[in-house]
């Protein structure tokens, strides 16, 4: 009888220490199981909501995040395991009734559609009039980015791992996981690959490098978080189709740049150009005729050089 009244309260006060971050969907657009979305809209957001940048962190805390499908959820371990946070993901589920215990849940702020929701003229985040009283508060989307952005680089990329030689990124899109196939349970079918690539990937390294470009092709779906940040970090550039996988110039150095190949959409979000003017980072593209394009070398480096 003793016996179960206490694991019954360590049970009540484990419960205590938990905090849910919550994916607010409301009239934002994306699913949180598609990495643009899941690392601007509810990952990142969601850590620097639990202040797990500040100093006052306690780290006794067990953060409870939602399910955001297979591959997503690695990456949560990922940020998580390299910070020292406890997490637990509640799989297969929504995360809990988030009105059972407001007290002890959090929304992330969805940085991703506030990126994705400016006209191409807004440059830069700062230049939104309601910026200006959102950085009086404290809350302003550029100051946030910036600011856990370089928290985690210090407490991961920069802290031991070598630095890398400066490279242009190639990046190679991922098949697409069976998750992700109108059968796979996801939310929101489609993945990689299966969306758009750059059909001659490897004769175009080839002759870029034959060029005198120092690239190599990345697929930064086979990695897992640190490792995207670190090489991302360290890169001269980056050279891609539209994809989420430009939710990975938030790792990058001011002056780096970044040449999107944009093929046509119905509505352009203008997500990965205002991230990447918020960081300071070069941002250009090159115009595609489809989703698998084959572009030349000399293409690319003579948009490169204007």
């Amino acid at each position: 009888m003793v016996k179960s009244v206490f694991w019954h309260a360590l049970s009540e006060k484990m419960k205590d220490r938990r905090v849910l971050i919550q994916y607010s969907q409301g009239s934002v657009s994306g699913s949180r199981e598609h990495f643009f979305h899941f690392l601007l809209g509810y990952l990142l957001p969601g850590l620097y909501a639990a202040g797990v940048h500040r100093s006052s962190f306690d780290f006794s805390t067990i953060l409870e995040f939602m399910d955001c499908g297979p591959l997503m959820n690695e990456r949560i371990s990922d940020a998580c395991n390299a910070l020292g946070i406890q997490h637990v993901i509640k799989r297969g589920g929504a995360g809990g009734d988030p009105r059972a215990d407001q007290s002890r849940s959090l929304r992330a702020p969805r940085w991703d559609g506030r990126l994705c929701s400016c006209k191409r003229s807004a440059i830069r985040l700062r230049h939104w009039p309601e910026e200006a009283i959102l950085k009086i508060l404290g809350r302003s989307t550029a100051a946030s980015i910036q600011q856990f952005r370089d928290f985690f680089l210090r407490a991961t990329v920069e802290s031991g791992l070598q630095i890398q030689k400066r490279e242009w990124l190639l990046l190679r899109r991922s098949a697409q996981p069976d998750y992700y196939s109108k059968s796979g349970g996801s939310e929101k079918p489609g993945y990689g690959m299966k969306r758009r690539s750059i059909l001659n990937i490897d004769s175009l390294a080839e002759e870029l490098a034959t060029a005198g470009w120092p690239v190599r092709i990345y697929e930064p779906g086979t990695a897992n978080l640190v490792e995207q940040a670190s090489t991302f970090h360290h890169c001269a550039g980056v050279i891609g189709i539209r994809g989420a996988e430009l939710a990975n110039i938030v790792w990058m150095r001011p002056g780096a740049k970044v040449l999107m190949l944009a093929n046509p959409v119905g509505i352009e979000n203008y997500g990965a150009f205002n991230l990447a003017n918020t960081l300071k980072v070069g941002f250009d593209q090159l115009m595609v005729s489809n989703r698998f394009p084959s572009v030349s070398a000399s293409e690319i480096i003579q948009r490169l050089s204007v």
